[in-house]
């Protein structure tokens, strides 16, 4: 069953970023800050549904009693500045055990949220290689009408270290 997120859905969701990321390439060179994950999966719970500025969209799949992946998007302005806003997706991941059309569906909560905002200008949809596999949302992108817009590069800054970061 897909559906809105609740606050007590909140551990779940950090627990699945914390094994998405420990399955990520990022895994060796940061840990999640699991305050930091619930203070924003928090926020955006807070914000589910609505369609202003910071507004968000959090949404979960639960299989047999137990949320088994999640969506999360963010409505800001314009390139910050706009008068009119850009949905960005932040997080969508399910586990094996998901449904196969899980992922799917998932998405397209988000999709149809930001198409029914009169106030969203453009609706973003990504995915890097920091998953295996990840490239195969291209597919699910292109069939949404999605089209590629450019490239994200990256360097890693440092050698990993242990930091704490200011609250």
């Amino acid at each position: 069953m897909i559906r809105p997120a609740k606050f007590v859905d909140i551990p779940r969701i950090v627990e699945l970023m914390v094994e998405m990321q420990a399955a990520s390439k990022y895994r060796d060179i940061s840990d999640v800050d699991e305050r930091a994950a619930h203070n924003l999966v928090a926020h955006c719970v807070q914000r589910n549904g609505h369609t202003t500025d910071g507004g968000a969209w959090v949404t979960v799949v639960e299989f047999r009693g137990v949320v088994e992946g999640f969506m999360m998007g963010v409505l800001g302005r314009v390139y910050h500045i706009g008068k009119r806003l850009n949905a960005d997706d932040a997080f969508l991941h399910c586990t094996k055990r998901a449904p196969r059309s899980a992922m799917t569906r998932l998405f397209d909560g988000y999709l149809k949220w930001a198409i029914d905002n009169p106030r969203v200008a453009t609706i973003k949809a990504s995915w890097t290689d920091a998953l295996p596999g990840a490239s195969r949302m291209s597919k699910l992108y292109g069939k949404k009408g999605f089209v590629r817009v450019g490239e994200i590069w990256e360097r890693v800054a440092t050698p990993p270290v242990e930091l704490e970061m200011a609250a």
